[in-house]
C-alpha cells in the first residue's frame, strides 16, 4: 500500500511539474482560521514559502471564517466574505489544497502530510529554476 502511495505521489508531481512549466499554473489553499490548527499549518507553510520569491504570486489562502484575521506572511491571503471562492472551487473538505491549471480545477488534495509535501516541492522546485 504505501509503495503505491509513493509511486501515485511521483506521478502526481511528474505530471504537475509539466503542467507548471506549460501553463498558468495556481494553488488555493482554503482553511477556517476559526480553527487553531488551520492557523498552524498556514503558518509552518509561509515559513515554506518564504524560501521562494517566486510563488507568492501562485499560493493563494483562502479563508472561510467568519471574521478576518489578520495574516502577515508571503502568500496571498483572500478573506472569502461571499463564498465566491467556495463557489468556485467546490473544495471537498476543510481544510484542502485545489490545484488550478489555466482556470480549470487540476485536483484536490487534503492539507495534510501529503498536501504540505507537495507543496514543499513546489518551493523545492522554484529555488532550483531561480538558480539556473
Amino acid at each position: 500500500m504505501i509503495k503505491l502511495f509513493c509511486k501515485t505521489a511521483a506521478v502526481l508531481l511528474l505530471l504537475f511539474s509539466a503542467y507548471v512549466t506549460a501553463g498558468t499554473a495556481r494553488t488555493y489553499i482554503f482553511i477556517n482560521s476559526d480553527i487553531p490548527k488551520h492557523q498552524n499549518t498556514i503558518n509552518q507553510l509561509n515559513s515554506i514559502i518564504r524560501k521562494s520569491n517566486s510563488l507568492e504570486d501562485r499560493i493563494f489562502i483562502i479563508d472561510i471564517a467568519e471574521e478576518e484575521k489578520e495574516f502577515r506572511g508571503e502568500i496571498t491571503y483572500v478573506h472569502d466574505t461571499t463564498g465566491y471562492y467556495l463557489a468556485e472551487f467546490m473544495p471537498l473538505e476543510i481544510p484542502e489544497v485545489i490545484e488550478v491549471f489555466d482556470d480549470e480545477v487540476v485536483q484536490h488534495y487534503r492539507l495534510d502530510f501529503y498536501g504540505l509535501k507537495l507543496i514543499n516541492h513546489l518551493v523545492t522546485e522554484s529555488l532550483e529554476n531561480e538558480n539556473d
